[in-house]
């Protein structure tokens, strides 16, 4: 149940990055094979957090093509009792917002917490179930804009459901997003306390780090086709928090897709693998084939298997506290979130 729960995660990831057009990939470990419903690409922009201005609604816009980074139906319920999630984080978040008894509906990628294996699914966030989603009469239906399915909201419009997609990708998204769900489910006090706290946790764990440094680190979503975490990622975000350098921070996209040649140049001293599929060989087997790369040579490849690393949402403490002791440690060798082959963090 584990490895179902973890692979479906990263599963949920490496569909979210293909489906927003950083990259070409193809279906989860097999590159040759065409891309299955999930996998589905749909185009979006690939600008970085620093070309992002917001409107006078507080909605994100590009600088560059004032793309609109939230829509919503003409009118919202004033404290909607049934909602529809059609994104992880989005599901976390109703829950941290003490909502959970309010969703009805998830995606089949949604795991967390465990109160969600109860609801029923409407399929996935590219291919939502319509018929599914009307099923359980939301009177509020929530998604994203990235990597959606864009005749989503056209249908939930026709259907007269009230609906709200907005784009969470960063750090700031979260904390915005967050304040936006608190808005209109009548939980802004809770968005409030919720944020707060989370940014208070945040600068806890940074100041537990404070003065440590990773010199070169390379975080990895996915092996088959070989996908990292570039600047203007919450990733890249949390790494910078922890004094950690990344690697992949002047790459022009966001999610780059790598060869091993550019990783052999790069040379990481950490690798950090979140990699799941339970098709694909262990990230020691993976790494050990290249053992001239300085973080293989000196033992720092950490498989990364807590799923909140892969989510911008409200784990974000969490995410950066398992970063945290991936890299540097947390004053015992060994921790449940991050191991090496040997079920052990980095030597220290």
């Amino acid at each position: 149940m584990v490895l179902s729960r973890r692979f479906f995660t990263w599963l949920f990831v490496v569909v979210w990055v293909c489906s927003m057009g950083y990259i070409g990939c193809d279906s989860p470990g097999d590159a040759s094979s065409p891309p299955k419903d999930d996998e589905a690409t749909a185009t979006s922009s690939n600008e970085s957090p620093e070309s992002l201005e917001r409107d006078d609604t507080g909605a994100a816009t590009s600088s560059e093509s004032n793309e609109p980074r939230l829509t919503t139906s003409e009118t919202l319920p004033d404290r909607p009792k049934r909602i529809v999630s059609l994104a992880p984080n989005i599901t976390e978040t109703l829950f941290a917002l003490g909502l959970g008894d309010r969703a009805v509906g998830v995606t089949k990628f949604c795991n967390y917490p465990e109160e969600v294996d109860s609801i029923p699914s409407v399929g996935s966030f590219t291919n939502p179930d319509f018929e599914a989603i009307l099923a359980r009469e939301p009177d509020l239906v929530i998604g994203p804009i990235a990597g959606g399915d864009p005749s989503t909201v056209e249908k939930l419009e026709k259907a007269g459901v009230a609906h709200a997609f907005l784009r969470i990708e960063t750090i700031d998204d979260v904390l915005w997003g967050i304040d936006k769900i608190g808005a209109w489910t009548g939980a802004t006090e809770r968005a409030d306390k919720l944020t707060g706290s989370i940014e208070n946790e945040m600068q806890s764990v940074a100041e537990q780090y404070e003065g440590q440094q990773a010199e070169r680190v390379l975080m990895i979503y996915g092996h088959d086709p070989l996908v990292g975490a570039g600047s203007g990622t919450f990733g890249h975000q949390l790494l910078d928090r922890l004094g950690a350098t990344n690697v992949l921070a002047d790459l022009d996209s966001q999610h780059p897709r790598l060869d091993l040649e550019k990783v052999l140049e790069l040379d990481p001293t950490h690798i950090l693998d979140t990699t799941m599929s339970p098709n694909a060989p262990s990230p020691t087997d993976f790494w050990s084939q290249h053992d001239t790369i300085t973080a293989v040579e000196r033992d720092r490849v950490a498989h990364v298997t807590n799923d909140a690393v892969l989510r911008p949402g409200p784990r974000l403490p969490e995410a950066m506290r398992v970063l945290g002791e991936a890299l540097y440690g947390n004053g015992d060798s060994k921790s449940d979130n991050a191991t090496s082959g040997s079920g052990e963090g980095f030597p220290r």
